[in-house]
């Protein structure tokens, strides 16, 4: 979206962004989305005939973008079904049409009231702004301050050729860090941002709109570039890794192939390589950014470079034979020629590296003759396409290609930019995926953040120049807190990421910034691991009461098992002594009962002789005397008298047969402990001891 000359339209343009992005939303139709984009230019059309050249030189001129006249006409039954045009011959369906449009269509939808909605962003990114840089010169009005970050987030996926206009850097800085913020953080305004994000996608991919395709198998091959293989093995951190996979899964989903070349792959290890053999403070690009601020391991990646070959293959990726001569038959298609005009055209590489320049030409010539002739308007059916992060290369190759008469505008180039390919593949799945619709614009959304955001080893090198002037003893110092991640971000906001604005009267503020960062991390770090420590201790103390308790239940289960046991065993000593009792009682009636019986015959048959013997004369006094004392022993032992004493022989020998029969089975403790009591006859038996643990 271009800059428009005042503030009114800059509020109108981005309530048509904001509506564009809450229809896209709302409707799993993209198209429905550009409706709302087209009728900003289409109400300047109002009362004219309509010619589909004139408003796609409007859409042009107020977006700076690009859509065919032929593609717009495929929204033409859409406005007809709207009234945005009218037709004023009987025959309506066939046109002219004219166009009936006043104002643009900013209908509130969903409940969205624009006007609000960017006055709020405004107001939060002001605020944010002020606790990044005393730099930052932000509109006064919070709706001008919130278009210029939908300008930003919206420009971000558009095309670099139609962004001839883009946001300044500063204001451009600021946006990246509030969009990071709002994503880290998980703010409501994330999912607006989001939407925002796919209507720059819009913009990327109008022709393709007009032309919906259901999902399909494609036979492809994509070319994966050096810097790409980086962020897909996650040497560049977990946000460009998931946008690499999200976007090579869905593909490979579709039937496509991950594929890259010998040369590839080689300067993917070099670029490695050299970040790793760099001064920390000294790393730069995406991955010595990602080692700066500590979110890859840079163990891990050592490890990586020892078998880089064998991780390429993990992720799926074929390695081809790069070599310029290979398959000779293919060379009619692209000559030797041509790819020595495509080397001339490679600038864009810092310094003068032969090698990047090498790389690039002969990825773009190899890619071409693999194609073998082929040419194609539908990316997902090229046969073979390279994708790189590096937008100026896309632009330049595919330029050069037009003017040299090898493709046409509307033909697939070889080498398309990762977020050209994202988009495409946005309108091709996005209603297939529809949970995920916005994943993909948003994500690259933040790759467009995280480049702005990239560490300026230019800022650095001016405020070492600086601080070595003003302050030279705090140059060590300083030079040592970059390394601190904190610090290191503080340095890049207070400066908004811009050189010019590090000076001998800002260097110590930066110094001051970079030390407040640092004692920042360094709390954030000590309470990160007095947490860790609390959180360690609790588990501990979890662990040892949940111990303490399993060991109490344990002993508490063993002295219930234990008391059962004592139960059981005090029952089986009850049941045994009561049968012991009851035995001894019966034997005792049935002994002293036979014993009585035989005295009263002893007692009884002496008397009778006595009495016979008298009769008769033949027993004297001395004899009857004699013959009466058997006769009172059996009386006595018939009466138990005296002192009982036939029931205690009796008793006591059956205490000892009871002794002894407890001994024979095996039940010596109760042989030494019972005792037996007898009353009557009855024998009651009982234990001397009664706890026998």
């Amino acid at each position: 979206m271009q800059t428009p000359n005042n503030a009114t339209a800059i509020i109108q343009e981005a309530r048509i962004c904001l509506l564009a992005g809450a229809r896209i939303k709302d409707s799993a139709d993209p198209s429905d989305a550009m409706l709302v984009l087209l009728s900003g230019p289409l109400s300047e059309l109002h009362g004219t005939l309509f010619e589909p050249a004139k408003l796609s030189d409007l859409a042009k001129a107020q977006f700076g973008w690009e859509i065919s006249a032929e593609a717009i006409e495929f929204f033409i039954p859409k406005m007809r079904s709207l009234g945005w045009l009218d037709s004023r011959t009987d025959f309506p369906a066939r046109g002219p049409f004219y166009v009936n449009l006043p104002e643009p269509d900013l209908t509130e939808q969903s409940g969205l009231n624009t006007s609000e909605a960017l006055a709020t962003l405004g107001v939060e990114f002001r605020e944010f702004a002020k606790t990044i840089s005393p730099f930052q010169s932000l509109p006064d009005d919070p709706m001008e301050a919130g278009a210029v970050l939908l300008r930003y987030v919206v420009d971000t996926n558009l095309p670099l050729l139609a962004n001839n206009r883009k946001a300044q850097s500063d204001d451009a800085f600021l946006a990246a860090r509030f969009v990071e913020h709002v994503n880290h953080d998980k703010l409501p305004a994330r999912e607006t941002l989001a939407s925002l994000s796919a209507v720059g996608f819009l913009f990327r991919v109008a022709e393709e709109i007009t032309h919906p395709s259901q999902r399909r198998r494609v036979d492809l091959k994509i070319v994966v570039d050096g810097p790409i293989i980086l962020d897909y093995l996650g040497c560049s951190g977990p946000l460009r890794s998931e946008t690499s996979n999200v976007i090579f899964e869905q593909l490979r989903d579709m039937g496509a192939q991950t594929v890259t070349f010998e040369h590839c792959l080689n300067e993917a290890r070099d670029a490695l390589k050299s970040v790793l053999k760099a001064n920390p403070r000294d790393r730069y690009g995406p991955t010595g950014d990602a080692l700066r601020k500590g979110i890859v391991n840079e163990n891990a990646l050592l490890a990586m470079l020892q078998a880089f070959d064998v991780a390429i293959t993990s992720k799926l990726i074929h390695i081809l034979p790069d070599d310029i001569e290979f398959t000779p038959q293919s060379h009619k298609f692209f000559s030797d020629d041509r790819a020595k005009a495509v080397e001339q055209i490679v600038n864009w590489h810092e310094g003068f590296n032969d090698n990047a320049r090498y790389a690039d030409s002969d990825t773009t010539a190899l890619t071409i003759r693999r194609r073998l002739g082929h040419r194609t308007t539908d990316i997902f059916a090229s046969k073979f396409v390279c994708v790189t992060t590096n937008e100026v290369f896309a632009m330049a190759t595919k330029r050069h290609l037009l003017e040299t008469a090898y493709y046409n505008a509307r033909q697939v180039p070889p080498i398309v930019s990762l977020k050209e390919l994202a988009a495409k593949l946005w309108i091709e799945v996005g209603n297939s995926a529809k949970n995920n619709f916005l994943s993909l614009p948003n994500s690259q959304l933040l790759l467009s953040c995280d480049r702005a955001l990239r560490f300026n080893l230019k800022i650095v090198e001016k405020a070492r120049s600086e601080l070595a002037k003003v302050r030279p003893e705090q140059l060590q110092q300083f030079e040592l807190l970059l390394e601190v991640p904190r610090s290191a971000r503080a340095v890049m906001d207070v400066t908004l990421n811009n050189e010019k604005y590090v000076s001998g009267d800002t260097v110590e503020q930066l110094v001051e910034a970079a030390v407040e960062a640092a004692g920042a991390e360094v709390g954030v770090k000590a309470r990160a691991l007095r947490a860790r420590d609390q959180q360690k201790f609790r588990a501990e103390l979890a662990e040892a009461e949940k111990k303490i308790e399993t060991e109490q239940a344990r002993a508490l289960e063993d002295r219930q098992l234990a008391e059962r046991e004592r139960a059981a065993r005090e029952e089986a000593d009850e049941s045994m002594l009561e049968a012991v009792g009851t035995n001894a009682s019966r034997r005792f009636k049935v002994i002293r009962f036979s014993v009585r019986m035989a005295s009263v015959a002893v007692a009884v048959l002496p008397l009778g002789g006595i009495a016979l013997a008298l009769w008769n004369g033949v027993l004297g006094p001395i004899g009857v005397a004699v013959g009466c004392i058997p006769v009172c022993l059996a009386a006595a032992t018939a009466m138990d008298r005296p002192g009982a004493w036939l029931s205690q022989i009796i008793s006591g020998k059956l205490e000892e047969s009871a002794v002894t029969q407890l001994r024979n089975v095996g039940r010596h403790d109760l042989a030494s402990l019972i005792q037996i009591t007898w009353k009557d006859g009855i024998a009651n038996t009982t234990l001397s001891v009664h706890d026998l643990d």
